[in-house]
């Protein structure tokens, strides 16, 4: 088990400056202006039974190389947050605390890090590890927060609908608003002064709030810029209109898995005065599973990556 006073440190860190190497000019150790978003990370403690097996953990070593990257970063950003779906499956509390040392190492290093629940994970193991996860929640009973990101805000939203048996059940794949997280957004949305994007583990077309779409409260603000999630392990970047014949655009953006299957990878994003750019960085592809010793690898996936890497997604600040 992991000490609770070592989890309740885990999302503080403070800026710090250094000096280049040459000692002539300050060197900024952090970018307020970066942030690092990933998801669908699925880590497992391995070999626990499960009803689809033995829990596998092939993704753990690339969560573990991810944050690598992170922290050779210069400047490093200033935080990472994860959409979801921390745990493998079925929300097991070993997971969490397989998955705690390896955010710590970046909470280590000063970087803010933000969690989100998905489908396969469970609030009560989650917030018994990452107890920030709940302390700093404007919603009781959920994990949400407000990430300042400098230049705009993230709202970042519990989407998981939950099995009420918990820790090693099942949850519904479809993601949903309770009452109090969707009066919360609403007053959020309708108090905002400064531009801001919404994050959660599942796409906003799958929520809504007082029997209407979210994302016709989100549009009613002029400073809604747009949307990002996780849940499908895909990059992919897109619009849409509002209103057929008007102007008003939606912008979203899917961001890739971390290790589990499909497009693998993590995104940078920079926030600058008029915009905020997210970037992907993707390192692999697979599916369902890695390539095994003695496996050929299909062309394909090489092509996907290729195609996928390096690409952007921009949410202007003004309509």
């Amino acid at each position: 088990m992991i000490d609770k006073q070592t989890r309740r440190g885990f999302i503080f860190g403070a800026g710090a400056a250094c000096f280049s190497a040459a000692g002539c000019a300050p060197q900024a150790k952090f970018d307020d202006s970066k942030t690092i978003i990933m998801s669908d990370t699925h880590i497992a403690k391995a070999k626990i039974q499960t009803q689809w097996g033995p829990q596998p953990d092939y993704q753990n070593a690339v969560l573990r190389s991810t944050v690598d990257k992170i922290l050779a970063m210069r400047p490093l950003p200033r935080r990472v947050v994860v959409l979801g779906d921390v745990s493998l499956w079925f929300g097991y509390l070993g997971d969490y605390e397989v998955a705690f040392p390896i955010f710590e190492r970046l909470k280590a290093a000063g970087i803010e890090v933000h969690l989100a629940p998905g489908n396969h994970d469970h609030r009560a193991p989650m917030i018994s590890v990452f107890p920030e996860c709940a302390e700093r929640s404007p919603v009781k009973g959920r994990i949400a927060s407000v990430v300042d990101l400098g230049s705009c805000d993230l709202f970042l939203l519990d989407t998981l609908i939950e099995n009420p048996e918990e820790e090693g059940k099942g949850n519904p794949t479809n993601g949903a608003l309770d009452e109090d997280q969707g009066k919360w957004i609403a007053d959020a949305v309708k108090k905002a002064t400064r531009p801001f994007l919404v994050a959660s583990h599942h796409q906003v077309g799958e929520l809504r709030f007082e029997d209407k779409p979210l994302l016709s409260t989100l549009l009613s603000s002029k400073y809604y810029c747009g949307y990002i999630h996780g849940h499908e392990h895909r990059w992919s970047a897109s619009w849409r209109h509002v209103t057929k014949g008007e102007r008003t655009i939606h912008r979203k953006v899917c961001i890739p898995s971390t290790g589990w299957w499909g497009d693998i990878g993590f995104t940078v994003m920079h926030t600058m005065s008029d915009s905020a750019v997210l970037t992907n960085v993707q390192s692999d592809f697979y599916y369902p599973t890695p390539v095994k010793e003695g496996e050929s690898r299909p062309a394909l996936w090489d092509c996907i990556v290729k195609d996928n890497n390096a690409r952007t997604c921009t949410f202007s600040y003004s309509s």
